[in-house]
This record gives C-alpha cells, structure tokens and sequence, in this order.
C-alpha cells in the first residue's frame, strides 16, 4: 500500500523542489513513495524511468542502512543493480555512489529527494539542514 508519494526535481528555470510532471517544468524528477518497511525513489527524464533508488528498513527497522539501485529492465521490469550499505548516509554519499550508475543529473536529484524526505530509520544525516 503506497502511504506517501511527492515528486521533488529542478524545473527548466533552476528551481528546486515540487513539480507536476507532464506541465514542461521538469527536466529530472523523482517520486518517493513510502510502502510497507521500504521507501523507494523512482528519478525520471520525463516520462522515462532512470532508475529506482530504494531503502529498505526490514521489519524492525533495525541495522545498518542498505541502499539498492535498480535499472529499467524488460518488459517493464526493474532490475537490481547492486547495492551499498553505509553507517551515517548523507547526500554526498549517496551522489558519489550513484553518479556512475544514473548520470550526474540523476544522482544529484536522488540525494536531493532524499535528504528533503529520508526514509525514517535511515540514520540519513542532513545536508539541507533539516
């Protein structure tokens, strides 16, 4: 059951923050959606998907935080890519890791999503000052 869903990217004028896909003002957005004990971040160029960063808290939310980045797969299937785990996360971190793996664009709005909306028992240390 999808609980939250926001859609964080940089519109053409620069801005950050919400935008409605579809309108023009988006170059790179990202969906979060919080279901069950995992939190997943889908980043698109438009209507296509790039990839999905997910954080999955197991059900006692307990351990170290495990990230996964998944591809666009056949047929509409999402493909793991692979995965990396870290004690303390925080948004340079994760553009670091991810950068190779979706393209600069990609990554910068993935920890941006992140750190304006981290999965709860993600330890997440916040760039933004939140």
């Amino acid at each position: 059951m999808r609980v939250r869903s926001v859609v964080w990217g940089t519109r053409r004028d620069g801005n950050h923050g919400a935008v409605h896909p579809g309108n023009g003002d988006d170059d790179v957005t990202v969906e979060r959606a919080h279901i069950a004990h995992e939190t997943r971040y889908a980043v698109r160029d438009g209507t296509r998907l790039l990839g999905v960063l997910a954080f999955d808290a197991g059900p006692a939310g307990t351990g170290p935080s495990v990230w996964k980045i998944l591809l666009p797969g056949p047929q509409g299937t999402e493909d793991l890519y692979g995965t990396h785990e870290f004690l303390r996360p925080d948004g340079a971190q994760l553009t670091v890791w991810l950068t190779p793996i979706v393209g600069q664009d990609a990554a910068t709005q993935l920890a941006a999503a992140v750190d304006a909306e981290p999965p709860r028992a993600a330890r997440w240390q916040s760039q933004g000052g939140g």
